[in-house]
């Protein structure tokens, strides 16, 4: 998608960034706890992806990784935070005339101060967003219940193009891999948001 960023963009929503950073709950600086598993899921595939090859060559198709099975309404919650996060990250990317602001209904910390700035640089390049990015959510582990999870999911970025071009993605492809961290806020009553986006993508098939 967008990669990493540089941060200038970040002061046209200065209040609201700052008000989203200093809204994490306490519970934030609690070690995870070491008796929590993250949830396995089958490397089965169930479906497929076309990709778009040049004439004469083989169209090759790549298997899109099982969902998770919740263990509990509060992963079941975390996933949704991340599929709401990047339902937020797509809508910004394609309407410029949606405030950018908006990122901070689904985000706190260090996730809305990242993406307040790449989505603006995006605008500043005058770059508009087609296509949709597909979100599995693959792993859930419960850190500290309620209060911190850990989000594993597939992005799928093999419909989205900007101003009419996909961007080219190296070696991982269209389908990448990332790893969220959920927290709720002291003011959101158990409202789970993305607080920590690592930036770190590996593929989704290994």
């Amino acid at each position: 998608m967008f990669g990493q960023r540089g941060r200038g963009a970040v002061w046209m929503v200065g209040a609201v960034v700052l008000s989203a950073l200093g809204a994490c709950s306490p519970a934030d600086t609690e070690e995870p706890s070491t008796s929590s598993e993250p949830v396995a899921t089958s490397p089965e595939p169930s479906e497929t992806v076309a990709t778009t090859s040049p004439p004469g060559e083989v169209t090759q198709t790549s298997a899109a990784p099982d969902p998770v099975a919740y263990e509990d309404e509060g992963q079941e919650r975390a996933g949704r935070a991340v599929i709401d996060f990047w339902a937020m990250v797509d809508r910004l990317s394609k309407d410029p005339d949606v405030p950018v602001e908006e990122m901070a209904d689904v985000t706190r910390g260090q996730a809305v101060a990242q993406w307040v700035s790449n989505i603006q640089d995006s605008r500043d390049q005058d770059s508009v967003q087609t296509g949709d990015t597909t979100v599995t959510v693959t792993g859930v582990q419960t850190v500290k219940e309620g209060q911190r999870y850990e989000v594993t999911a597939c992005l799928d970025w093999s419909e989205v193009k900007f101003n009419g071009v996909k961007p080219e993605r190296g070696e991982l492809g269209d389908q990448q891999q990332i790893t969220y961290v959920i927290r709720p806020d002291v003011i959101s009553e158990g409202e789970l948001f993305v607080t920590d986006d690592p930036l770190e993508y590996e593929s989704c098939n290994g």
